[in-house]
């Protein structure tokens, strides 16, 4: 790894014509928080004069026979955030120092004031290359929108700036920049007046920007630290001060590559801290690279498809990318990701016609994935019987079983209302649970089924070019490997009712128990999709009941046999309440015990709940679990 370097030495090196920040790349995002530690870590530095490790900076030159090794341009893949925030302090220090009457100064003070903006000028910008007197900043996003490129070059001008700018200023912004220069008497106040212009931006976007909001920050931070309200010479001193340990004594460690595959790779070897950069994100550049003139339609399908919630969370879109490749393409790794939809654009994509295999492949498995994730729960075509599967899947803590689930959903959706099919599929899916569940209360290695389900899953999908009449046989073929599979690694549940009897479970732990049984009984009902379990007996009781003491509520309270299923609001009022109340509340919304109404150990038909009920119950719910996970005869 190389030595760190100052930031004067990064920003002031001849030979680079700008660092580029890529369209993959994320808004700028450092909130105020970061942004004070930043200028704390600055300032710490005047007095002690040793130097602070900012962090890394990753660039990219994929170089040709036209590059100019003297004018070279670098991708920013990973180190945007700090480059900018280091740009907007040095910004902010440049038109402070303009800000000061230079004709009221002393001479000698009045050639510092003018280093120091020189000095910083030639940090932020650079000449452009046609000879003129043009120049553009340093720092050149390639955001298609170009708000936050015009947000970028505008704080850091000054009013001399302006009138040598290339784009992406337009001509009212450097208008109305120069107008407000020329009224406000500091630079920062007019820039900040200018980003607050409803004329000139989206204020619905802008008001959230955070590169607004940090620049407004830095300048109470600057001001903080050198109030105007010093004398001159003194706030001269501490601003040279701050620019100067900025320069000399903030450094970041800088790795240069010319693949991106590697700029990747060095990614998954640092994942010890949040990365800037992901696989996705070097996906959605390349689907712009190989088509260029697309990026807009590109830039909105991808945020069509990545910009929505799943589960209340943002949707993922490197899990999602590799699901997608896993259950269509065969099964590929993490690390393993960039390179594999690299290769697939580049080489099989007919046409390379990116914008497209966007719109018309990704975002309808988007789609599919989001249903999956919300167990068909909106779906008109999926009965109750693939709802229930899905939604036990869904309780499992494991995630091996998407590839299989989102590969059995495409092919529903290709077959449309096909009973045959249909069968076939939830036959595949309950299987699949049956192994996952297996899988997890043995605590088998999860890659038993992480290669294997990919495996199957692209088998599934290549149904898709299969004559209809015969798609229902080629699934249960599918399912009887991957019965085969369970018996070669011991998938199987025989003899497992011991181990669950004896067990003490989380609620996360007997919800896909509890709800594998009810998938196996005919009392589903609606309810089914709002399953939440409960402690029957508190883990905290509020008040003493029959039959308990110190060593049964040990013993017994997290055994199987002390669940309930329930809807979740009916959970929540009853947690704490004596057995009487809850055996009425259970009643009044039919809450589904796993055991039959006739049976003595059914709710309904016990008086007392002691520890003797809840460890028949778990015997006999051991049982049942155990027969519901076996393979059936092959």
């Amino acid at each position: 790894m190389p030595n760190p370097e100052s930031v004067r030495d990064l920003l002031g090196n001849d030979n680079i014509q700008q660092y580029r920040i890529p369209f993959y790349q994320r808004d700028y995002s450092w909130t105020s928080d970061n942004t004070e530690e930043f200028f704390d870590d600055v300032k710490s530095k005047i007095e002690s004069q040793s130097n602070a490790l900012l962090g890394l900076v990753v660039f990219v030159e994929e170089t040709s026979e036209e590059s100019n090794p003297r004018k070279r341009s670098l991708d920013v893949v990973d180190g945007q955030q700090r480059l900018t925030t280091i740009s907007m302090l040095l910004a902010v220090i440049r038109s402070e120092l303009n800000s000061i009457p230079h004709d009221s100064v002393p001479k000698n003070l009045a050639v510092k004031i003018f280093g120091v903006i020189e000095e910083i000028e030639k940090l932020l910008f650079r000449p452009s290359n046609n000879g003129s007197r043009t120049k553009h900043t340093l720092i050149n996003f390639e955001n298609d929108s170009l708000t936050h490129a015009r947000i970028f070059s505008g704080l850091c001008c000054s009013q001399e700036d302006l009138e040598n700018l290339v784009s992406p200023l337009s001509n009212r912004d450097k208008e109305f920049l120069r107008n407000e220069m020329n009224l406000s008497q500091n630079e920062n106040d007019a820039k900040i007046t200018w980003l607050s212009s409803n004329g000139l931006f989206d204020m619905r976007v802008l008001r959230g920007s955070n590169t607004k909001k940090n620049f407004t920050f830095i300048v109470e931070k600057v001001r903080e630290f050198a109030p105007v309200t010093m004398s001159i010479q003194d706030r001269v001193d501490k601003i040279y001060q701050l620019k100067q340990t900025l320069l000399q004594h903030i450094t970041l460690i800088t790795y240069e590559t010319s693949k991106y595959e590697e700029a990747f790779q060095l990614f998954e070897t640092l994942n010890t801290r949040g990365l800037d950069v992901n696989a996705s994100d070097l996906i959605k550049n390349h689907c712009i690279r190989i088509a260029p003139k697309h990026r807009k339609e590109i830039g909105e399908s991808w945020q069509e498809i990545f910009g929505r919630v799943q589960s209340g969370s943002q949707f993922n879109p490197v899990y999602f990318l590799r699901v997608f490749h896993n259950s269509t393409r065969g099964f590929i790794s993490k690390r393993q990701l960039y390179t594999a939809y690299k290769e697939f654009l580049e080489k099989e994509l007919p046409g390379k016609d990116s914008a497209t295999w966007l719109r018309t492949e990704i975002n309808p498995e988007a789609d599919r994935f989001i249903r999956m994730s919300q167990n068909l729960a909106n779906d008109p075509g999926a009965n109750s019987q693939l709802k229930n599967v899905i939604f036990c899947l869904n309780c499992t803590s494991s995630t091996q079983w998407h590839t299989i689930a989102l590969s059995s959903i495409r092919v529903l959706d290709h077959v449309k209302f096909n009973p045959s099919v249909t069968s076939a599929i939830h036959s595949l899916l309950a299987d699949t649970l049956k192994a996952t569940l297996v899988m997890e209360l043995k605590k088998v290695r999860g890659s038993v089924l992480e290669r294997k389900l990919p495996e199957l899953a692209k088998q599934l999908h290549s149904l898709l070019n299969s004559n209809s009449s015969r798609i229902s046989e080629d699934v249960y073929e599918i399912i009887m490997a991957l019965q085969s599979h369970r018996l070669k690694y011991d998938l199987n549940s025989r003899g497992i009712a011991e181990d669950l009897t004896l067990r003490s479970f989380e609620n996360k732990e007997a919800r896909p128990l509890l709800a594998l049984l009810r998938l196996q009984s005919q009392h589903q009902g609606s309810a089914f999709l709002d399953l939440t379990v409960e402690h029957v007996h508190p883990k905290e009781p509020r008040n003493q009941w029959p039959g308990w003491d110190h060593d049964s509520r040990k013993e017994q309270t997290s055994a199987l046999g002390n669940f309930i299923s329930l809807e979740g609001s009916t959970n929540s009022s009853l947690s704490n309440a004596d057995y009487d109340r809850k055996k009425m509340g259970y009643a009044s919304v039919n809450a589904p015990d796993t055991f039959e109404s006739s049976n003595p150990l059914h709710y309904q038909n016990i008086q007392y709940w002691t520890p003797d009920v809840v460890l028949e119950r778990t015997k006999e719910l051991a049982k049942s679990i155990e027969l519901a996970l076996l393979i059936e005869d092959m």
